[in-house]
């Protein structure tokens, strides 16, 4: 009689605990009843680079460098705002309108510009104010650095390298003609059209420095039937 009493409390302890993880169990199975899978899901932010460095570039020039924001979580990523502490750097706002909705495993491109005016180094920080789960107010670092550039005839600011057209198989990559236009990205210099043989005609910013910036592309050969490059005197 002396042994049964241990053998109880241990008898009961286990029952304890089976009755606890039977509770825990139904707990479970009401949740997912009462409680959508939604609730529980967060948008998760990430960014391609985690940092930009813009490196030398020309003084009075506007150089963009393009990044990514992607949601790696379970629900839409919605972005209420982005900015930077300075006027040398900003947000490219061209066909961009807050809130803006990133879904799940999507991913967005978007461009910053730097505006060197002297011979020194920037940095700043751009904040991005998300609903994200991880990171709700994200920075990324800024840096750069304004370089004086005599100019001399013949000298290159910036090049650019015309891409393949997926639509022609007789890529002719030479540019067909070269025009400037005005303005487009608030910088108040001219930027530049380019049509080149492959069917293809970009849009750059002028006042680059080192790297072009393509702000736009239209391909005029997406099919046999309706294909050919554009001249000076047809643009």
């Amino acid at each position: 009689m002396k042994h049964s009493l241990p053998q109880f409390n241990f008898a009961l302890s286990i029952a304890k605990q089976k009755k606890t993880l039977l509770s825990l169990f139904v707990i479970a199975i009401i949740s997912q009843f009462l409680f959508p899978a939604s609730i529980f899901s967060q948008p998760v932010i990430n960014f391609s680079p985690s940092s930009i460095d813009f490196s030398q570039r020309r003084t009075g020039s506007m150089s963009g460098f393009d990044f990514t924001i992607s949601n790696t979580g379970t629900s839409n990523l919605s972005i209420s705002s982005i900015s930077t502490g300075s006027q040398r750097f900003r947000l490219d706002t061209v066909n961009i309108t807050f809130p803006i909705s990133i879904g799940t495993g999507v991913s967005k491109s978007l461009r910053v510009w730097f505006t060197p005016i002297t011979a020194a180094s920037y940095s700043d920080t751009l904040t991005v104010i998300s609903n994200a789960s991880n990171t709700p107010t994200a920075k990324v670092l800024l840096t750069g650095q304004g370089v004086n550039i005599t100019p001399v005839l013949g000298d290159i600011y910036w090049k650019a390298t015309v891409p393949d057209n997926p639509f022609t198989t007789a890529d002719d990559f030479q540019p067909i003609s070269i025009r400037q236009i005005s303005d487009m990205n608030g910088d108040g210099k001219n930027d530049i059209i380019v049509a080149t043989g492959n069917y293809f005609i970009h849009c750059y910013n002028g006042n680059s420095s080192g790297t072009a910036d393509l702000m736009w592309s239209f391909n005029t050969g997406y099919n046999n039937n309706n294909t050919g490059a554009v001249t000076w005197e047809e643009g």
